[in-house]
């Protein structure tokens, strides 16, 4: 629900009045965007009441499945939701080359995320260099694909935000912020761990 929420969300604050034949009628927002507006329009939810919109036109992508960046960014939704007509999505993404200089794509999805201003804490990276001063550029927890900004100090509470803030062999649980020995593999029971380790109450499994 984040997903379909920032979309709309983003989409509402973009829409502007057109010519459109199909703008400024009733319609029924739909969290997939497949509402019930045509061409060019999407149903852009009432601030007061979401269960009711009013069909805004939006900018179609250009030929080739494009976009103008512009100053928030934007990403056709051929490929990303099935509408009649392709129209750009203001401030998502599927690349960081769909958002404007200073900024990167912070996957939701895998498919489609939002410009995040590049070098911030829990900003996507591929270097050093795409972190700002103090930060570095860390895996978020063992195993992941990715990679963030983050500072490899840890908090001075104690707590931890990431596996890197705890000695080997260990990881942190996220939901408590403490650092648990063990594999921290996903569980529902201790029956999906390993034999000396036991699931936690936030399905991590640890070594008690």
């Amino acid at each position: 629900m984040r997903l379909h929420a920032l979309m709309l969300l983003t989409l509402a604050l973009a829409a502007c009045g057109s010519n459109d034949e199909e703008a400024g009628r009733s319609c029924t927002p739909s969290p997939l965007l497949d509402d019930d507006c045509g061409g060019t329009s999407l149903c852009v939810p009432d601030a007061d009441d979401p269960a009711v919109g009013t069909c805004e036109q939006m900018r179609a992508c250009d030929p080739d499945g494009s976009c103008p960046v512009g100053s928030e960014g934007a990403v056709c939704s051929e490929g990303i939701v099935e509408r009649e007509e392709a129209i750009c999505l203001r401030g998502l993404c599927s690349a960081s080359s769909d958002c404007p200089s200073g900024f990167v794509c912070d996957s939701l999805s895998g498919v489609v995320g939002v410009c995040t201003e590049s070098g911030e804490v829990d900003a996507p990276c591929e270097s050093q260099a795409d972190c700002g001063g103090g930060l570095e550029c860390l895996q978020p927890y063992r195993g992941a694909d990715f990679s963030v900004c983050g500072d490899p100090t840890p908090p001075a509470n104690g707590t931890c935000l990431y596996d890197v803030h705890c000695g080997a062999g260990a990881f942190c649980e996220f939901e408590t912020g403490a650092c648990l020995n063990g594999s921290g593999m996903y569980c529902r029971a201790d029956e999906d761990c390993m034999a000396n380790e036991l699931c936690s109450r936030n399905g991590s499994c640890y070594v008690p």
